[in-house]
This record gives C-alpha cells, structure tokens and sequence, in this order.
C-alpha cells in the first residue's frame, strides 16, 4: 500500500474541480485528458486508448456498463461516477482493475453484479471480489443488514471498501485477511464492532475515520503499521489496545476521538507523530515510554482535560505546539532532560519524576 499523508481528507473536493474544469489527470497525473461524452456515460482515453468510465448520466436504478464507448473498451471506473438512485450494476469483461470501490457515493446500491466469466472480478452475494487476490473490493452501501461475515479466503479489505457503509453495526474479518486498506471503512456511522484477526499486518490511512460510534478496537501484535488517520473522529472510542509490534503513533491517528480517556502506549513505540492525539477532549493523563525519542508537532495540541503526561530522559525533540491548548497540564519530567528544557522554554507548569 502506498502511504499518503492525511491531506487526503481534500481529494473529495479535488475531484469535483477536475470535473468543473472538464479536464482530468489521468494515469497518476503524468497526463492531461479531455472528458468525451458517448449516451449517458463520460469518459476519458488513458493512454493505451482504452477508456476509464468518468460519470454516468442516467438516472436509471439498475444500469449495465458497456463493454465499449465509441469502440474504446472501458478497463477503469472513477470514483465519483453514479446517480444517487443507483440499486444494481452489472460490470462489463472490459474492466481489468479496481484500485478501489467506485461505488462509495451511491447510497441505494444493493447489487454488484459481473457475469461468471469475468476474467478479473467476482461476487458472493452482490459484494464485488477481485479474483488474482480475493480482495474485497466492495460493498454496496444500500445493503440493510446490520452484520457482514467476510468470507474466509479473503486476502485484503480494499480502499473504500465499506465507504460510508451506514447499516452495518458489526463486521467479522477471517484470519486470511492481511490488510485493511486506506478507508476501508470509512465513515461507517454505526459501526460498533469490528474484530481484527491475528494475520493483519497493516491498516491503512483513515481506514476507520469517522466510524462515529466505535467504542473499542484490540489491534493485535501482528500490525506493525497504522497510517495517517486510521481511527482520526471516531468520536465515542474509549478503548484501545495498541501492539507491541508499533514503532510510531502516525499522524493525527487519534486526532479527535472525543472519548478517548487514555491509552497505554507501547514500548516499542520510538516517534509520536504530528496530531496523533488532537483534540482528544476527554484524556486525562498519559505515560509517554522510554522508547519514545520525538513528539512531533501539535502531538496532544486542544486536549482540553489533559492534566498529567510523564515524559522520559529519552526525549529529545518536541514539534511546536505539541501541548498546545492544554490549559490544565502538569509536565513529569527528569532532572536536565531535554523535557525539562522544554518545559522551561514553554512555560509548561512541571514537577520532577526523580
């Protein structure tokens, strides 16, 4: 998985100026192409001549992709691409790949549906797989249910795979299952439970922001990296178990979680990043371990009820504004540490840990 910086919370609104402009990167950006129009579909060339699948204009409830537009056969379909009416839709054997769920802004999709053929996809009860790696690669939002099962096999949960999946309360992933991608679920308002297996080994940026009623997640040992965001405004999280196996808290990973009280960071942690805990409202106290050797900018900035943080001798650099706004803040520190100096400088109340 390619990392990516927490700025990604703008591509949203990139993407509607790439379309008011009528022109698109595609390809990674290396290439401007001009939007065409065949029937109800907009598209562009990619390189290869084939065509990615920008926008559909019909307002039909169950529509069937085309193979071909204006003879480019479609290989690709864009994020932003289907009316909000949309409840089923049929994929042609044309498109090769899906990097992602392009379905995440049709509310009332029910039914993903490829033909038994299809040479890249398949789909187990209208959820959309894709075949050289079992990856889930998404989950129609209109789907009622209130739990999934993952089916066991599945290798990876895809990038917004869940987006925005508002029905679903609870979802069980199988021990195949090594990867959650960036914002697999996504603003998943109800989601109350989601069991991490032992075989994960990494969760993507913003994979579970804005899941808005998440109260606990146990990350097992096996996740050696959480990105940027991963659990950022999950506002009633209050419990978190974090591995061993950590080695940085990443950016603005809890930034906003209004109900987080504490956490015990682990000892295999080295670096807290930028926003890691902003505006985390309702921690009170936290023990930062010797393992830790940086706290990187606005770390613990707003963390309006933070009263006590225990800073080790191993410390040796603070970001600007790391306890920014933390009105009632008291500093433990040891005797010369870099901590007291800062401390000194910032006119942080302190008291001594020896």
């Amino acid at each position: 998985m390619t990392r990516k910086r927490f700025s990604a919370f703008l591509l949203a609104s990139a993407l509607l100026l790439v379309f008011l402009t009528n022109v698109v990167f595609a390809d990674g950006g290396k290439k401007k192409q001009t939007i065409l129009t065949s029937g109800d579909y907009q598209y562009v060339l990619l390189e290869d001549g084939s065509a990615e699948l920008l926008y559909c204009l019909s307002d039909d409830a169950e529509i069937v992709i085309p193979d071909t537009l204006d003879g480019h056969r479609v290989t690709s379909i864009d994020t932003i691409s289907f009316s909000l009416s949309l409840t089923a839709v049929t994929l042609p054997n044309s498109v090769a790949d899906l990097d992602h769920n392009p379905f995440g802004c049709c509310p009332l999709l029910q039914t993903i549906s490829v033909a038994p053929e299809h040479p890249s996809f398949y789909t187990l009860d209208g959820v959309l797989f894709r075949k050289k790696d079992d990856a889930l690669v998404a989950y129609p939002r209109g789907k009622a249910a209130s739990s999934y099962t993952v089916p066991q096999g599945t290798s990876a949960v895809g990038e917004r795979a869940f987006d925005c999946c508002s029905f679903l309360t609870s979802v069980s992933l199988p021990a195949s299952v090594t990867e959650i991608d960036d914002y697999a679920f996504s603003d998943c308002s109800a989601l109350v439970e989601v069991s991490i297996p032992s075989s994960v080994d990494e969760i993507g940026s913003c994979a579970f922001n804005y899941c808005t009623a998440l109260s606990s997640i146990v990350i097992p040992d096996s996740v050696t990296e959480i990105e940027e965001g991963a659990f950022s405004e999950c506002r009633a999280l209050t419990t978190v178990v974090l591995p061993n196996s950590l080695t940085e808290i990443s950016d603005y990973l809890f930034s906003y979680c209004a109900s987080l009280s504490s956490i015990l960071i682990p000892d295999s942690v080295t670096e807290i990043e930028t926003g890691a805990f902003q505006r985390c409202t309702s921690l009170v106290s936290i023990v930062i371990p010797d393992s830790v050797t940086e706290i990187e900018d606005i770390a613990f900035s707003e963390c309006s009820a933070l009263r006590s943080v225990l800073l080790p001798a191993s410390v040796t650099e603070i970001g600007v504004g790391a306890f920014d706004k933390c009105p009632n803040l008291t500093l433990t520190v040891f005797r010369n540490s870099y901590a007291e100096r800062y401390a000194q400088r910032n006119h942080i109340p302190y008291t001594y840990a020896d």
